[in-house]
């Protein structure tokens, strides 16, 4: 296994980025060698590190660590030896943990030195989401059956399990002030739509809420937002946003072409898509939009040249951007660059574009 630099280079991007300006990276990241097809991607909350992880289609995985700002190499480190062509991936808010699930087994590491911390025995079979609480000391897993658990960072112990309805767990967030969790899980039927987010007390385990989606043929796909505060439900042309404390349809974003990726902003005010549109002779126009929240109205566009991977993600201060490109390929991107100006008014409050 190798992996190279294909180029580290200065923000070139002219202007101040209004909307429609192509945004260009920083830096750009290849895997070679035999396991080079890229799984995940995650960024520290802190926007300092960053990990990639890559694999065949099946058997070992390896994650190579970067330094976020400049792009750096600092180190790879082992993953677990047998993975299902996808391992969920995550960093302590400092950086200096990771978190690497496989089949049965989730590997705690110290990401400054690569050492090996923690084997957990994962009770998911696969693990699908592996989030940090926003202190550091907590991180959660779910996957496969109808169970959260809660792990002690510093002595790999669990602290906790949340028993959910579903039994197929597709993510769990822990709240801004760490006292929440949520989780988002589906039946194991085929039918994803019937999907269910439940909301427990971090401190005691007693559930808090339960939001609950029905029966829809244009259901595509679901998420949580990284605070746990919101639903996002994907269909064949549109975006809803619900939120999960009211069980409220805050709004509806009204999408055109092919969305490839979702994250929202730092203030969790606005949500970021990328995503790209067929033109004529099989050219493809990407894109990347910022919307608000509340109102589901577009607040800016800018043109994205890439070959559009499956992973987008955004740190949680918001600073750096990460995207596939291709099977093996990541670009960076600060993402003032990256992210479309949005135009505020008087108040401070966020303008959206003109239709």
């Amino acid at each position: 296994m190798r992996l190279s630099i294909i180029s580290l280079i200065g923000v070139l991007l002219a202007g101040n980025g209004a909307s429609g300006q192509e945004a260009k990276p920083y830096a750009e990241l290849a895997i070679e060698g035999d396991y080079n097809w890229i799984t995940y991607l995650a960024l520290s909350g802190n926007g300092k590190v960053f990990a990639v992880s890559h694999a065949d289609s099946d058997g070992p995985c390896f994650v190579t660590l970067f330094d976020a700002v400049s792009g750096k190499l600092l180190r790879q480190v082992d993953g677990p030896k047998d993975t299902v062509g996808f391992n969920a991936v995550s960093l302590s808010p400092d950086g200096k943990r990771l978190a690497v699930g496989g089949i049965r087994e989730i590997l705690m590491i110290d990401a400054e030195s690569g050492k090996l911390l923690h084997k957990l025995e994962n009770p998911h079979y696969h693990a699908h989401s592996l989030p940090f609480s926003p202190d550091g000391l907590t991180m959660a897993s779910c996957g496969y059956g109808d169970k959260v658990i809660l792990w002690d960072v510093k002595t790999g112990k669990k602290t906790a399990t949340l028993k959910h309805s579903r039994d197929l767990l597709w993510s769990v967030a822990f709240s801004s002030d760490g006292k929440k969790v949520t989780a988002l899980g589906f039946p194991n039927d085929g039918d994803t739509s019937k999907w269910v987010v439940q909301v427990w007390d971090r401190a005691t385990s007693k559930e808090l809420s339960r939001l609950k989606g029905k029966k829809d043929k244009n259901f595509v796909r679901a998420d949580l937002s990284p605070n746990g505060e919101v639903v996002v439900v994907a269909k064949e042309t549109s975006l809803e946003l619900w939120d999960i404390s009211s069980g409220k349809l805050m709004s509806v974003i009204e999408v055109e072409g092919y969305e490839s990726g979702y994250e929202f902003s730092a203030d969790g005010k606005s949500l970021i898509t990328v995503g790209y549109t067929e033109e004529p002779k099989g050219k493809v126009a990407g894109r990347v939009e910022r919307w608000d929240v509340k109102t589901g109205k577009k607040l800016g566009s800018k043109a994205l040249a890439t070959n559009l991977g499956s992973y987008f993600v955004l740190s949680r201060r918001g600073d750096r951007v990460a995207i596939q490109d291709g099977r093996s390929t990541v670009k960076l991107w600060s993402a003032d660059k990256f992210l479309p100006v949005v135009k505020k008014d008087k108040r401070g409050e966020e303008k959206p574009t003109k239709p």
